[in-house]
């Protein structure tokens, strides 16, 4: 009898050990070279998808994302989900003071979640609080050789907003003969969504190390020197130098491009573009509007205002705006209209106010995206007349440029 107790006291023991030991996964060995080429076709592949964190079958869904996210997110999934060891640096705070250290599949802080994907979702979300886009550039990643950019390769840049340094992440989704990139991203507020694509170069241009082009150290190489890593170059910064922040992505493109993409294509893409980043838009004030309900209305905190206003997000669109009128103008001044139909010739003249221009032609421009509520050129006008609203307590019409009482509330900003 004692030694039957004995023995159920040695399982029960040891399964609170189990748990209290528990990893976020068990790995089977560390990445080798097949595992990063591996990383490489997945991350290209329909296996990663803009909708792999709400799509419901997925088992990451309900997943919520912005900025770095879905970076780190790419990579812990393919390391979970082949067994492969993890690791990265996060920040820690002890007694005030701010530190870095290092993170790994291994450690037992999520132990109070279910094994397998519950698990690796809680990981992921906690880098995502700990590790930012800047540990990411500074401890995570290298920069690479031009020519060798690759999917599962990102990039990283910061901007100047006000007093705040913004940070712009995109992971590489593909790199197109022609020189230019789909590019996931996840963006301002924190929440559950369908990743952002952008088709092109990134949006804002970098400006000194270590942003730019960079790819992920594999957990074994995380400590060894640049030099020592595969594909390490600094060529960019030699470019950056040469050619100025406004000429540098420009000049990176020049680099990768084997075939030339054609005006109407580019046309395409510039609209495209541009109308997804309306449409994300809405996205954004709705989520505002969402959270003003559950807080009876109230004015937003500063915290809460970053997280739920549009300024970075509204001069992202003026100037994709401003890139595309500027591509019209010289097929204009290249009179090079004739490659392009009658219909996108009448509504890019109208954007620029030409006579021969037509309001019914240009506003079909968006029509895969019916509920933005106003066209390409009201947008502008709204935004140079300083109407367009960036301000998470203004009601939804006064967000897009219409009139009414804007809110009292303080705005940060």
């Amino acid at each position: 009898m004692i030694q039957k107790f004995n023995l159920i006291l040695f399982l029960i023991l040891n399964a609170c050990a189990s748990v209290v030991s528990a990893d976020v996964w068990k790995h089977e060995r560390d990445w080798e070279a097949k595992d990063e080429e591996e990383f490489v076709k997945w991350v290209g592949s329909d296996g990663f998808n803009k909708r792999i964190f709400i799509d419901p079958v997925s088992p990451y869904a309900g997943l919520s994302t912005d900025c770095a996210d879905v970076i780190y997110a790419s990579r812990i999934i393919f390391a979970f989900e082949h067994k492969l060891h993890y690791r990265s640096f996060n920040s820690v705070k002890d007694d005030g003071l701010s530190f870095k250290r290092t993170i790994s599949n291994n450690t037992n802080l999520f132990d109070k979640y279910a094994e397998g994907p519950t698990r690796v979702k809680a990981f992921i979300a906690y880098l995502g609080k700990y590790s930012d886009t800047k540990i990411l550039a500074e401890e995570d990643s290298y920069p690479v050789r031009i020519k060798d950019i690759q999917p599962g390769d990102f990039y990283i840049t910061e901007q100047p907003s006000g007093e705040k340094i913004i940070r712009h992440s995109y992971l590489i989704k593909k790199v197109y003969p022609t020189g230019i990139f789909d590019l996931y991203y996840s963006t301002l507020p924190y929440m559950v969504r369908e990743l952002k694509v952008h088709r092109g170069l990134p949006l804002f241009p970098f400006s000194r190390e270590p942003f730019g082009f960079r790819r992920f150290k594999a957990p074994f190489k995380i400590n060894m020197t640049e030099n020592e890593l595969s594909s390490f170059s600094l060529e960019q910064y030699d470019l950056l130098k040469k050619n100025g922040p406004e000429n540098i992505l420009g000049e990176i493109s020049k680099l990768l491009r084997t075939e030339e993409e054609g005006l109407p294509g580019r046309l395409d893409r510039l609209v495209g573009n541009l109308c997804r980043s309306l449409n994300d838009r809405i996205e954004v004030i709705n989520e505002a509007q969402r959270f003003l309900n559950t807080v009876g209305n109230r004015c937003v905190t500063k915290s809460e205002y970053d997280n739920l206003s549009t300024p970075v997000k509204d001069q992202r669109i003026r100037s994709q705006i401003q890139v595309l009128t500027q591509f019209w103008k010289a097929i204009l001044k290249e009179k090079r209209t004739a490659e392009f139909p009658p219909q996108k010739i009448s509504a890019m003249n109208f954007l620029l106010g030409l006579p021969d221009g037509k309001a019914s032609e240009h506003k079909n421009v968006c029509s895969d995206y019916p509920q933005i509520p106003i066209t390409i050129k009201e947008y502008s006008d709204l935004y140079d007349a300083g109407k367009i609203s960036t301000h998470p307590n203004d009601k939804v019409p006064l967000r897009w440029g219409q009139d009414g009482n804007p809110t009292q509330c303080q705005s940060f900003y």
